[in-house]
């Protein structure tokens, strides 16, 4: 092997120094040739030193790809879309409450010419009421104390009572009435004092 070569580690990749084009080939390579015998290389003699030339060893590295592809039925893929986007209602069964205030939705809604929906105000059980009379009457006791104090709100109080006879949202309760009835009575208004008014709660 010459001892003055245009690249020392010719044996060893790495990455290219310098690409030259076939043009100035001649003008690089001048004379003298090294035969080897062993492996088949030639050094020839160039104005960088002797460079190497000759066949190198092949090697072919084999790569498999696959793609595995599976055609669905269009109908099926729709299916499977609507599936996922739906959102799952009515998995959990409704309570009893539940039950009734979706029914008595159904059964009393409607739409007004403004596009509101009405709907009449779902009741528990009025028997859950319970035995209050005994504190409905200290509480009225109360009031007739309060509103002595204070005549103009007290004529508002009569005069607002006495419309709600008038259109029929109550009625008087006889004294002799069985507390133990189903009957269940309760006045559905207050009395804002700090604006001296009586307002009428919406039903």
């Amino acid at each position: 092997m010459p001892q003055e070569l245009a690249d020392p580690n010719f044996g060893v990749p790495g990455k290219i120094d310098l690409l030259i084009g076939a043009e100035a080939f001649f003008d690089i390579i001048k004379e003298g040739i090294i035969r080897t015998s062993n492996n088949g290389l030639v050094f020839r003699r160039s104005v960088f030193g002797y460079i190497a030339t000759g066949n190198t060893s092949s090697y072919t590295q084999n790569q498999f790809c696959g793609f595995i592809s599976e055609m669905q039925n269009i109908n099926n893929n729709k299916q499977t879309f609507w599936e996922i986007e739906t959102i799952n209602e009515g998995q959990k069964p409704l309570s009893k409450e539940e039950e009734y205030c979706e029914n008595h939705y159904q059964m009393t809604h409607t739409r007004n010419e403004a596009g509101r929906y009405i709907v009449q105000m779902p009741a528990k059980n009025i028997q859950g009421l319970g035995h209050s009379k005994g504190l409905g009457t200290k509480r009225l006791d109360q009031l007739w104390r309060t509103l002595s104090r204070d005549k103009q709100m007290e004529n508002l109080y009569r005069e607002f009572m006495q419309q709600y006879l008038d259109l029929g949202h109550m009625e008087k309760v006889e004294e002799h009435l069985d507390e133990t009835s189903a009957s269940n009575f309760v006045i559905v208004f207050h009395i804002m004092e700090s604006f001296g008014l009586i307002r009428q709660l919406p039903n």
